[in-house]
């Protein structure tokens, strides 16, 4: 009885065998992949791929920082170049009030002549006025280069007052020597014409003259100060508020 029992057994199991739907082509396959081995190296490979990823997520910000970088650094060098250059400009125009000034002064101061018929500068009032007024101008000029000169030769912007009333005595004083320029010129050219229409035109009269006209030009320096300063009190009240 047992030997014919083995038989159906082992035809029951293969039967068995046969007739699983789980052994199939494709679930063997789906089985290799879910291995550890596989599974282990899907693993490495997406963390690979991360690492790439963050390493070049690294590298653009890298880079983007220092094109910020390069481009603060850029605007700096062009504000110093600016400025610089904008102290060297109200230099020179300082230096040249000094020179008008100075040079109408002197003029002015050395108008004499000898002889019987000789005059001088110091008898009439309009003369005296404009050569006043001329060294008047040329100190506060002269002030005024020094300062500049020394913000542009140790690169500082130190101030003995705040910024704002700074700006406004500067126009203020710009303002007011302009117009001391102006009405001393020409009240010496008033007295120049009077002269030379009476008595005509002498060696007198042309030191005048020229006096006169480095007065007028030292004039037109100051007036162009007085704008430069009045944009920069414009800016300095704004930039406060």
């Amino acid at each position: 009885m047992a030997s014919m029992k083995r038989p159906e057994s082992r035809g029951h199991q293969s039967s068995e065998l046969q007739q699983n739907p789980s052994d199939t082509p494709g679930s063997h396959y789906h089985t290799a992949q879910n291995t550890p081995d596989m599974q282990w190296d899907n693993n490495n490979n997406r963390h690979h791929h991360q690492a790439q990823q963050v390493v070049v997520l690294a590298n653009t910000a890298g880079s983007g920082r220092e094109t910020a970088a390069r481009t603060t650094m850029e605007m700096v060098a062009r504000t110093k170049t600016e400025t610089a250059m904008r102290k060297t400009t109200e230099l020179g125009l300082r230096m040249s009030e000094v020179v008008f000034c100075l040079v109408s002064a002197s003029i002015m101061a050395t108008d004499r002549t000898q002889g019987w018929a000789g005059d001088s500068f110091d008898r009439y009032k309009e003369y005296r006025y404009c050569l006043s007024v001329n060294v008047i101008g040329c100190v506060y000029s002269g002030f005024q280069a020094c300062e500049k000169a020394y913000q542009l030769v140790s690169a500082k912007n130190k101030r003995f007052f705040t910024p704002n009333f700074r700006s406004l005595f500067d126009y203020l004083m710009d303002q007011v020597v302009a117009y001391l320029l102006v009405s001393a010129s020409s009240s010496a050219a008033t007295r120049v014409n009077d002269w030379e229409s009476n008595w005509g035109k002498d060696k007198f009269t042309e030191k005048a003259s020229a006096s006169i006209v480095m007065a007028f030009l030292a004039f037109i320096a100051f007036a162009i100060s007085s704008l430069i300063s009045f944009f920069k009190l414009g800016a300095s009240f704004s930039s406060s508020t």
